[in-house]
C-alpha cells in the first residue's frame, strides 16, 4: 500500500527523515503531499523539489491539518521535545496517525497524556527510537527473550560525543530543564543524543518481545562541566529491572575525544558485544569463543518502512509510547531525585576555537563504569 504522507520541518534532523522518505518515494511505498517548512528556513532549492513531486507546503501544521488531514495516512514529527505532545494530539485529533521523534516527551506527564489522546482516536503513535526497527536488534531481542543466551544478567553502554558552542547555541532549549514558555525538557545526553542508547537497552532487558523493561531501582550521578548550562553533560545511571536485570549507562558530551556508543550484554551463557563504531554485534558463547557477527544495517529505512506498513495492517511492530515511556521514566527519575553537580574546574579544560568543554581523564572514568560499575570519580 502507497501511503500519503507529510513532513514538519526539514532542517536539523529533519533532513534524515526527508532522506528516508526519498527512498520511499522511489520505492513507490510513500508520496510525500504535504510539509510544514517556516518562511525563514525555506531555500529555492527545497522548493523546487517540493513543487517536482506536487508536494504543498504550509507555514504551520494547525494549516496543513485544516486543508489537508483528511487526506493524509501519516504526518511525521521531527521536531523539538517539548513539541511533541501538542503535536501529537492535534495529529490524532485530526485523525492521522504519528511517526514523533524521540524521546517522546518532555516528561512522563506528557507522554501519558499522548498515550491517552492515542486510545481515544482510531490512529497509532510510533516513537522514533530507530534501533528498535533494527533488524539485527530484533533479532537478538527475540532470543534473549526466548533464553536462548541463557538468563540476561546485566546490560552496560557508554558513549562520548564531543558537542562545543555550536550544538548548544542551535535553539534556545538546548541544555535546559525547561523551556522559556516552562515546558520541561530535560535536555542532556541521555534525553537527547543518546537517548537511543539508553532505551535500546530497556527495551533489550524486556520480558517480551514488544516491551521495555520497567525499572525498579534507579541511581544516577549527573555532572556539569558546561557552566552555561542548566541540566547535565555527563551522566552514570545505574538501573535494576524487575527481572534483576542490572543495565549501566554513562554518556558525555564533555570531552575532545569521539569514543563511539558500545553496548556489552552478559548472559549465563553468552556475551554480547555491541560495538557502533564499525556497526557490528559479536556474540560470543559462555566460554567468550565468538560464535556469530552481526553487520548492523541503517535502522532507518526499516523504521519507515514499518511505520507505513502500520497504516494497512496494525499488528506491525513499532516503538509504542509503552516501549518509550520506560525510557521517559527513567530522564524523570532523575529530574526529580538528583542534582547535577559541577565538576571541578581543575579538570576541565576549554578549547577556545570551538568551546568544547574537556574532562581529564574522562574516558577512563567512564570504562571503570562500564566494565565494572565503579563510581564516577571527578
Amino acid at each position: 500500500m502507497k501511503i500519503n504522507a507529510a513532513l514538519v520541518g526539514i532542517n536539523g534532523y529533519a533532513r534524515v527523515h526527508l532522506n528516508t522518505l526519498k527512498g520511499l518515494m522511489k520505492s513507490g511505498e510513500a508520496a510525500l503531499s504535504a510539509a510544514v517548512v517556516l518562511p525563514r528556513e525555506r531555500t529555492p532549492e527545497d522548493m523546487d523539489y517540493f513543487r517536482s513531486l506536487g508536494c504543498e507546503v504550509f507555514d504551520s501544521v494547525d494549516d496543513l491539518l485544516a486543508k489537508r488531514a483528511d487526506s493524509l495516512d501519516l504526518i511525521c514529527l521531527p521536531t523539538g521535545i517539548a513539541s511533541h505532545e501538542p503535536l501529537t494530539a492535534t495529529c490524532l485529533a485530526h485523525g492521522v496517525n504519528v511517526l514523533v521523534e524521540k524521546p517522546a516527551a518532555g516528561s512522563l506527564a506528557a507522554v501519558d497524556r499522548m498515550r491517552r489522546a492515542e486510545a481515544a482516536s482510531s490512529c497509532f503513535v510510533a516513537v522514533g527510537f530507530q534501533h528498535i526497527y533494527s533488524r539485527e536488534f530484533q533479532k537478538i531481542k527475540k532470543e534473549l527473550a526466548a533464553g536462548r543466551y541463557g538468563k540476561l544478567k546485566s546490560i552496560a553502554v557508554m558513549g562520548i560525543w564531543p558537542r562545543g558552542d555550536a550544538y548548544y547555541a542551535r535553539n534556545n532549549w538546548a541544555g535546559k530543564i525547561r523551556t522559556a514558555a516552562g515546558d520541561l525538557v530535560l535536555d542532556s545526553p541521555a534525553n537527547n543524543a543518546f537517548a537511543h542508547y539508553l532505551n535500546l537497552p530497556l527495551f533489550l532487558a524486556g520480558r517480551h518481545f514488544a516491551c521495555s523493561a520497567h525499572p525498579i531501582e534507579l541511581d544516577g550521578q549527573l555532572y556539569r562541566a558546561r557552566r552555561s548550562i542548566e541540566y547535565f553533560d555527563t551522566c552514570a545511571i545505574r538501573l535494576r529491572t524487575e527481572d534483576g536485570v542490572v543495565i549501566r549507562a554513562c554518556f558525555s558530551h564533555a570531552s575532545n575525544q569521539t569514543v563511539q556508543p558500545g553496548i556489552r550484554i552478559q548472559c549465563t551463557e553468552a556475551l554480547i558485544l555491541i560495538d557502533f563504531s564499525d556497526n557490528t554485534c559479536r556474540i560470543c558463547d559462555g566460554n567468550g569463543a565468538l560464535r556469530e557477527t552481526l553487520e548492523i544495517s541503517s535502522p532507518h529505512p526499516d523504521m519507515f518502512r514499518d511505520v507505513a506498513a502500520k497504516v494497512s495492517d496494525r499488528s506491525v511492530f513499532t516503538c509504542t509510547l509503552d516501549i518509550a515511556r520506560e525510557h521517559t521514566w527513567c530522564m524523570d527519575e532523575l529530574y526529580r531525585r538528583f542534582v547535577p553537580r559541577d565538576v571541578p574546574q581543575n579538570l576541565i579544560s576549554v578549547e577556545k576555537e570551538s568551546g568544547q568543554v574537556v574532562i581529564r581523564g574522562l574516558e577512563e572514568s567512564f570504562r571503570a563504569f562500564f566494565e565494572t560499575g565503579a563510581k564516577l570519580v571527578f
